[in-house]
């Protein structure tokens, strides 16, 4: 009962995983649009302050050139006979093309705004907002990252545990089934991740340790018929079928796959499509195909296991094709 609550476990992780995986490019979408909107208020802000500050100077400036000129006229009038026009005086035309020149300055600066500072206000406001908006984005962010960095670590734990308990469960089927022979699993890197591919390392009686595909078909199917019980030992299913796989196989290995099968079939049930009789001996039932002399075809069952001592048969059917 542990070994499927790990099972059952990882995949709620890969499940929660995949699902925080999904909504991190969402929260980098809306942390990327924050952050453009925040630089962009920021440059407005900047802008407006410069300018109301260039405009204010400027006018500031030029006002008090204006008022000092027209105090220096106004000096220069009253010190001037009644009657004498400005040209007439020394340095007037000078003095009156500078109250020009201002005058004009003073018409391309145009009237100020008075709304200016409220402007700045307001930005000042939105660029704060928005960065308030950027911290929140931000520290969703890091919440986000950690989690996905905890369900990570999580199903690394889980999935080295149900791993082992494969591994372990592989090597002891194997070795049933060889005459104690040795195998092993390593995680290798695949399409999806650094450890999403499995290799499989055997080492039949007598001889060196290989990779599967080096093997013979008999001994790819011992391989195949320990690492298939391995799985269901972690994870049982209701029924197994195996069709034909002892086609390959010699006779001392079918008969240590009908006990295995005795075995197992005490606790679970398996269907075994064969033609080999040692297999069908070992089954608790029979299920196959007659011809009759007119070419019908009919259905024909024997329970050996009512036969047999109680306890000594599993619940193994062994289906005979026509």
């Amino acid at each position: 009962q542990a070994q499927p609550s790990l099972r059952a476990a990882v995949e709620a992780a890969r499940r929660r995983l995949a699902e925080a995986e999904r909504e991190s490019p969402e929260e980098e979408a809306g942390m990327a649009d924050a952050a453009h909107s925040l630089v962009s208020a920021e440059e407005a802000r900047v802008d407006a302050r410069l300018k109301v500050s260039t405009l204010s100077g400027n006018l500031e400036l030029t006002e008090r050139e204006v008022q000092l000129t027209a105090s220096r006229m106004e000096e220069l009038r009253g010190r001037m006979p009644e009657g004498l026009a400005p040209e007439e005086v020394p340095g007037g035309k000078a003095r009156e093309r500078e109250m020009r020149q201002l005058e004009r300055r003073l018409a391309e600066i145009g009237p100020t705004n008075p709304l200016a500072e409220q402007e700045s206000s307001e930005l000042e406001e939105r660029y704060g907002t928005l960065l308030r908006q950027l911290e929140d984005i931000t520290a969703a962010r890091d919440d986000l990252e950690q989690l996905i960095e905890q369900l990570r670590d999580e199903e690394e734990t889980r999935y080295d545990a149900v791993f082992g308990a494969v591994v372990a469960n592989f090597q002891e089927f194997y070795g049933e089934l060889t005459a104690d022979g040795k195998c092993t699993l390593r995680p290798i890197a695949g399409e999806d991740g650094p450890r999403s591919g499995v290799e499989i390392l055997v080492q039949p009686p007598r001889k060196r340790m290989q990779q599967v595909t080096m093997l013979s078909s008999g001994e790819r199917s011992l391989t195949a018929l320990a690492l298939v019980m391995a799985l269901q030992a972690v994870n049982p299913a209701p029924f197994t079928i195996f069709d034909e796989v002892d086609a390959a196989l010699d006779d001392a290995n079918v008969g240590r796959f009908g006990e295995v099968m005795q075995r197992l079939g005490a606790e679970r049930q398996f269907m075994v499509i064969t033609h080999n009789h040692t297999t069908m001996a070992s089954s608790s039932s029979l299920y196959g195909v007659h011809l009759d002399e007119s070419g019908g075809s009919h259905l024909v069952s024997v329970r050996l296991e009512d036969l047999a001592p109680a306890g000594k048969r599993g619940k193994v059917g062994a289906a005979q094709p026509a």
